[in-house]
Parts: C-alpha cells; structure tokens; sequence
C-alpha cells in the first residue's frame, strides 16, 4: 500500500533526516518517524 502513494524523497527525510548522506527513498520504515499519519492511514487506525 506504501508504493501507491508514490511518496518522493523529501517524504522520508523528514527534518531528523536531512542531512543524511544515504538516499533514503524506499525505506518504509522510516515512515513510522518521518510520516506516522500515512502509516496510521493505511493500518485504518
């Protein structure tokens, strides 16, 4: 459900992550910390 969002980049920094060296795109667990509504949607909380 997570690839149908079509999340960018920016999505998954997050200002705890933003000066990260690696690109962080895909990691959906970081979506927990950076977009916990998104997760919340999805899990119908």
């Amino acid at each position: 459900m997570i690839p149908q969002r079509k999340l960018e980049k920016p999505a998954f920094r997050d200002e705890r992550f933003k000066a990260w060296r690696k690109d962080l795109k895909g990691h959906d667990d970081l979506l927990n910390i950076t977009q916990p509504a998104i997760i919340e949607e999805i899990q119908g909380k």
